[in-house]
């Protein structure tokens, strides 16, 4: 049975973004401010996805990919830009909802 790489993805995270993982949850992987959340592939343990908040503007999450591209590189792994995303509590439960709604825009 094979792992996901959460240390090195946590090191590439800080490095590149000087942010904490606050929390991680299957494949997925949170961020201080949920500016953006990772996913990891499970058919390709050295790849993940980044997923952007559709809060966090659009001339941050330029910085924060490419910052986050580029370490992860260096690190072996490869990322690739995910959809945008918006998180929703649960009606009458202590649980977060995790809505995609689709391209990036990461678009000038």
């Amino acid at each position: 049975m094979e792992f996901f790489d959460l240390g090195r993805t946590q090191n590439i995270v800080k490095e590149a973004t000087g942010l904490e993982v606050t929390h991680f949850y299957d494949d997925l992987v949170f961020v201080d401010h949920s500016a953006f959340l990772i996913q990891f592939d499970r058919k390709d343990l050295k790849h993940f996805t980044v997923h952007f908040n559709m809060d966090c503007p659009p001339a941050d999450r330029i910085k924060l990919f490419s910052s986050l591209h580029d370490k992860a590189t260096k690190e072996g792994l490869t990322c690739n830009l995910g959809q945008l995303f918006t998180l929703e509590q649960v009606e009458d439960k202590e649980e977060i909802q995790i809505l995609f709604a689709g391209s990036p825009g990461l678009e000038h």
